[in-house]
């Protein structure tokens, strides 16, 4: 009698887990977006910018206008993220929809940055991490905000209009309108509308 090796039975238990708690029309989108988004992902030039931004206007909970979204972009769960007008998301960068993510217009995601609307529990040591619930929590990054390279922005996290982060910055704490912060974790350095600096902290 043929039975399935307890390493392929593991596989599939925990993709049936995957389908019982997002539902099946979340996990086909997922699948689609993996496969389809493989293909295209890497692809240069006016042709690459169009069908990843055909694809993800497809899929995303919102997109205003055709975004910028350059490649090897690896973008999962897109269903929960929405995109105002003219939002830039430049190369290598990862975004992870689950908890939500709202990008406002004319925003701008550098290069290799992470957007997690999603973390891992920890708060047991008696239950492997990957075991315990996840948090989810929004993402929302204002109009006309700069977000430069290698930054992570941590779920939950609001930074508000106009605002610019360094770069390689980690974002922990919601960032004032108008308000340039950077460091890990990052901190206000200087206001826009004033050109005053903060007092160092």
């Amino acid at each position: 009698m043929h039975t399935t090796p307890t390493k392929h039975r593991g596989i599939l238990s925990d993709f049936s887990d995957f389908v019982r708690r997002m539902g099946i029309r979340t996990t086909i989108g997922y699948l689609v977006e993996l496969y389809i988004g493989w293909v295209i992902r890497g692809l240069p030039g006016p042709e690459g910018f169009l069908l990843r931004g055909w694809l993800y206007r497809l899929l995303m909970k919102h997109v205003a206008s055709h975004p910028l979204i350059y490649p090897n972009c690896h973008i999962i769960f897109s269903h929960g993220i929405s995109l105002g007008k003219r939002v830039a998301i430049n190369v290598g960068s990862y975004l992870d929809g689950r908890g939500g993510i709202e990008i406002g217009d004319g925003s701008m995601i550098g290069p290799n940055c992470i957007l997690s609307s999603c973390e891992h529990g920890f708060t047991s040591i008696e239950i492997p991490m990957y075991k315990q619930p996840v948090t989810l929590k929004k993402i929302v990054i204002q109009e006309d905000v700069w977000i430069g390279g290698n930054v992570c922005i941590k779920s939950g996290v609001t930074i508000g209009k106009g605002s610019i982060v360094g770069a390689g910055s980690v974002v922990t704490k919601d960032i004032p309108p108008y308000t340039i912060v950077a460091g890990v974790p990052a901190k206000p350095i200087r206001d826009r509308r004033t050109g005053e600096a903060f007092p160092r902290q």
